[in-house]
């Protein structure tokens, strides 16, 4: 009998401190306490990401200006602003819904350059590629999955050679960091999934970008910096910059190509 109303003392005991330092469920019970009589503290959540599908995208490229717009980097290249306009995407897989307000349409006619790579610098900052720390039970920032363009597939050739990849390239840092992922089309939000959506001719590229610290690519051809060292670094401000490879074919400068891009913009996911 002693033995058993002890217990029920000790029971009584905890069922205060239960009361006096947890919530319904245990959904925000502090380290060390009981959630619904088990042992245990809730899960360390100091950087865990956002759900998926949650956080809506950052566009990086907007309306065409004189001071909002590509420049040639290895090439002569002008741009303007083109007719030809994806519109929006709608939301797909675990990524989070588009940009509200899109950027604008831009149209980059370019020259050869003697060399299999032509290379174009957006003219304005990007800004950081991080994901506030907004989400509850987010405390550290993350890095947003992918970049999104919207391009033609085919790409147009530049006289005779057809591109054989788009990419983009971010540079920043210090030591400076010179990071180049290739973009591959994208099934749209379509059925069936291998169909890629087709707006005004243009289609979904998704461009992975690299894991928060990767250092920079080697062995590229014709890096914007060569010889970078440093490590990317995505709440940094880089400079953005698109191209296309066209294998081991020199591209002629007595040649010509366009360059449709359109909606711009940073995704939670990757697909």
């Amino acid at each position: 009998m002693r033995s058993f109303l002890a217990r029920i003392a000790l029971a009584g005991t905890f069922g205060i401190a239960i009361a006096g330092c947890g919530t319904q469920n245990g959904t925000s019970l502090p380290v060390g306490a009981f959630p619904n009589g088990a042992s245990g503290g809730p899960t360390n959540v100091t950087s865990q990401p956002p759900p998926p599908g949650t956080v809506a995208g950052k566009s990086l490229v907007g309306l065409f200006t004189a001071t909002n717009n590509f420049v040639g980097f290895n090439t002569t290249a002008t741009d303007a602003a083109s007719a030809n306009d994806y519109g929006t995407d709608s939301q797909v897989a675990d990524s989070g819904p588009p940009p509200a307000a899109p950027g604008g349409s831009h149209l980059i006619t370019f020259t050869g350059n003697n060399t299999p790579v032509v290379n174009f610098k957006y003219n304005a900052p990007i800004g950081s590629l991080t994901i506030p720390p907004t989400t509850p039970g987010q405390f550290v920032a993350q890095t947003y999955g992918a970049i999104v363009l919207h391009a033609p597939s085919p790409l147009p050739k530049l006289g005779t050679a057809s591109p054989t990849s788009l990419f983009i390239e971010l540079v920043g840092g210090s030591p400076t960091y010179d990071i180049r992922v290739n973009c591959t089309v994208s099934p749209g939000p379509v059925a069936p999934a291998t169909t890629p959506k087709t707006v005004m001719g243009l289609v979904r590229y998704v461009c992975p970008l690299p894991v928060y610290g990767s250092p920079s690519t080697t062995g590229i051809q014709q890096p914007v910096i060569a010889g970078a060292t440093g490590a990317f670094d995505p709440a940094g401000a880089s400079t953005f910059y698109v191209g296309e490879t066209f294998g081991a074919t020199a591209t002629s400068p007595a040649a010509t190509s366009t360059l449709n891009l359109d909606y711009v913009y940073a995704e939670q996911g990757t697909l």
